[in-house]
């Protein structure tokens, strides 16, 4: 997953905005899509958060479930469990972009 950090929509506030999913990824096979807005991790609101915490908030070991609450553009508010893969588990289920462009992926 590759985040980006940016302005809410009408330019109300700062948002975390999914930019890329991995092809197979877990968030991905959660139903998480791109342009998602991510609102809350594990119970923690991300207002405010800079990207690295929100990653740092993404990361665990694999298997572990990371709760995920956020709002999806004509959707409306959503929640999923995320459960961990390996090939997250030792990096992270994202990436980050402060200028809306993804620096690299992880699954």
């Amino acid at each position: 997953v590759a985040l980006e950090k940016t302005k809410g929509k009408g330019g109300n506030g700062i948002v975390i905005r999914i930019l890329k999913l991995s092809g197979n990824g877990a968030a991905m096979e959660a139903g998480i899509k791109v342009g998602d807005v991510l609102v809350e991790i594990d119970g923690l609101p991300l207002a405010g958060m800079d990207l690295r915490a929100v990653q740092n908030k993404l990361r665990g070991p694999s298997g572990a479930p990371v709760r995920i609450k956020g709002l999806r553009t004509g959707g409306g508010p959503f929640e999923v469990i995320v459960v961990r893969s390996s090939a997250s588990a030792g990096s992270s289920l994202a990436s980050m972009s402060e200028a809306g462009s993804a620096v690299g992926t992880s699954t």
